[in-house]
């Protein structure tokens, strides 16, 4: 079963957690600015000595802006669903 987990939400960072299983491959995050053009793609090695999770430390994001991620896997043969989607805001500035 693939997650996405959402949290340590500040005016200019998050932290994302994702699992995925033995079938997966690498995980694929991506985000931007919600509804903007551009996406920002991260990947990460999910590795059985971590029980195939990962956590994602992005940095450099604008405050109090709403921002959009989906997860993906590398291996085509990943069980379903390949893609999961989440939404966040940054917290206004202090």
């Amino acid at each position: 079963m693939s997650n996405l987990i959402i949290g340590s939400v500040t005016p200019t960072s998050v932290r994302i957690w994702v699992r995925g299983e033995k079938k997966s491959g690498d995980a694929k995050l991506r985000y931007r600015p919600e509804g903007s053009g551009a996406w920002k793609s991260l990947t990460a090695a999910l590795e059985p000595f971590r029980d195939y999770t990962a956590v994602f430390a992005i940095e450099g994001l604008a405050p109090a802006t709403a921002y959009e991620c989906q997860l993906s896997y590398s291996k085509a043969g990943a069980k379903p669903p390949l893609v999961r989607t989440g939404t966040f805001i940054t917290a206004p500035d202090a």
